[in-house]
């Protein structure tokens, strides 16, 4: 049995209890994860997709062990059954819940990440950096700093630090770069855009206490056909600005107290992924007139708007061969477009598993070099031998782009 979503665990499923209730990962080698999907395909020639977004538990062979047993929060079970190979259940699936979009081609290329550039200096100077020093890259991505306040996402640039961010986009746009900008869709009380957020009525009621990292918080309701267009406007704002590519981070810590216009906590809490996932995509393609995401949480349906990347996997063999599974699991419920962070996101890489690493990232659909100090992820961070080995690997990538 195959399937499930993105699960760090033995792909074959037998064996396994399976609660689908998306939560933040803590890494890539644990039960937790960003992306349940309720799909799977049996080798006896069948699959399922089980249609609801409430919780789903899974019992695959522990409850009877000749038996895949699974149960709805609800009263009522709805569920299409799909005859055939593996090949052509995904196919009849993927016809039901839609195929993925083909990202457009310079996102093919390496993108190179730390959390994170603080200035417009260092982004400059990474992206002169890497070319100077001939890293084959397209898109340099910017994470959770380029606010007044680290984490705090209001979706306007520091001044201070990144003065004229339409003058770096250009830049970066001369030396032949993208750019992706890290945000939430976690609207953190004490800034002035919430404020605006309450007055427009764009935010789901929290009945509970509810933090983003560890501020007071609330979720932007994307139930609400007022509060996506209000929300999309922030993001078009920055793709007008010169911004290519937007991060969807988070979207999986909704709360059973949350009151949303549509839905309630229960419903929306996996359901909040894929229509996340879908008002950054549609306003990315409307804005750029390409389509494409960089998003952690998924769920049935997120395929159509690529990319997906595994979350916050750490910098050990074990947590690379996880992270494996994951993609694979993934790939298994149709996702084409799938990447990790590249030298995994928490830990400091040894140049042994830096290299293995790019080895294996440079063979998935999409590569990005990220993570956390002190020693970052750029290739110069590493011994010359390294540096050497890393160009010529992502040298190979840029010549399979073409097919």
């Amino acid at each position: 049995v195959y399937g499930l979503g993105e699960k760090f665990s033995a792909v074959d499923r037998i064996g396994q209890n399976i609660g689908l209730w998306n939560c933040e990962g803590i890494g890539n080698t644990t039960w937790r994860a960003y992306k349940h999907i309720p799909f799977f395909i049996s080798t006896r020639g069948y699959g399922v997709f089980v249609n609801e977004t409430r919780p789903i538990q899974f019992w695959v062979g522990t409850r009877e062990i000749c038996k895949n047993i699974f149960a709805v929060e609800g009263d009522l079970i709805d569920y299409y059954f799909f005859l055939g190979t593996p090949g052509e259940v995904l196919e009849a699936y993927t016809d039901l819940t839609g195929k993925p979009a083909v990202p457009p081609k310079w996102s093919f290329g390496t993108w190179m990440s730390r959390i994170s550039y603080i200035t417009r200096e260092q982004v400059m100077d990474t992206a002169r950096k890497l070319r100077e020093m001939r890293f084959p890259c397209d898109v340099i991505h910017i994470d959770t700093n380029w606010f007044e306040t680290d984490w705090k996402c209001d979706w306007e640039f520091s001044r201070e630090r990144f003065p004229d961010p339409a003058g770096m986009f250009r830049e970066l746009g001369e030396m032949h770069f993208k750019a992706s900008l890290w945000q939430a869709s976690y609207v953190v009380d004490d800034l002035d855009i919430a404020r605006e957020a309450r007055e427009k009525g764009v935010l789901a009621e929290n009945r509970g206490p509810f933090f983003f990292i560890i501020y007071p918080a609330h979720v932007i309701d994307i139930s609400k056909p007022q509060a996506v267009r209000w929300y999309q406007e922030k993001l078009r704002a920055l793709l007008e600005l010169g911004a290519s590519c937007i991060k969807v981070d988070f979207g999986e810590g909704i709360e059973r107290h949350q009151v949303f216009q549509r839905y309630t906590g229960s419903e929306m809490h996996n359901l909040y992924a894929l229509l996340y996932n879908r008002a950054v995509f549609e306003v990315t393609e409307e804005t750029t007139g390409e389509g494409i995401i960089w998003a952690r949480s998924a769920y049935a349906g997120s395929q159509r708007y690529p990319v997906h990347w595994s979350g916050d996997n750490s910098s050990t063999f074990q947590d690379l061969l996880c992270s494996l599974r994951g993609g694979l699991s993934l790939g298994l419920c149709g996702f084409t477009f799938w990447a990790q962070d590249c030298g995994g996101f928490t830990g400091t890489p040894t140049d042994k598993l830096y290299i293995r690493f790019t080895q294996l990232c440079i063979l998935n659909s999409h590569i990005r070099y990220h993570g956390g100090g002190p020693r970052f992820r750029e290739p110069w961070n590493y011994e010359p031998e390294t540096q050497e080995i890393v160009r010529s690997l992502l040298e190979l990538r840029y010549r399979l782009i073409p097919y």
